[in-house]
């Protein structure tokens, strides 16, 4: 079996945040996204570039306010089960993914109830 060459890697970012400043031209800022899926491309000469498509998720610095980042997209919690099931296809866990995302979903629960 032969080894896929990648030939480029590239991320597409999708989607939009509300701000509750204006931002400055010219000036650096830092994003977050979340990698959701990834494709290769078929290349003319036989190798593929890999896609990972991403979504925005907020500016690090909002100015505490809440940055709604749900404008018509997947909700939270489908946001959640697709990066999970990005992380668990990558890490090759050997157990199904509805069985994973259960002990997944399970643990995460338990760690919210020990602080209240």
């Amino acid at each position: 079996m032969s080894e896929t060459k990648i030939n480029q890697l590239y991320m597409s970012v999708r989607g939009k945040v509300g701000l509750a400043q204006e931002l400055e031209l010219d000036s650096d800022y830092t994003v977050t996204v979340t990698c959701l899926s990834e494709e290769l491309k078929s290349n003319s000469d036989g190798s593929f570039d890999k896609v990972y498509k991403c979504q925005l998720f907020a500016p690090e610095e909002f100015d505490g306010e809440e940055v709604d980042t749900n404008k018509g997209g997947k909700s939270l919690s489908e946001r959640q089960r697709s990066a999970l099931f990005v992380y668990w296809k990558q890490e090759k866990i050997d157990i199904p993914f509805s069985k994973y995302y259960e002990i997944y979903m399970e643990k995460k629960i338990d760690e919210i109830k020990e602080k209240i």
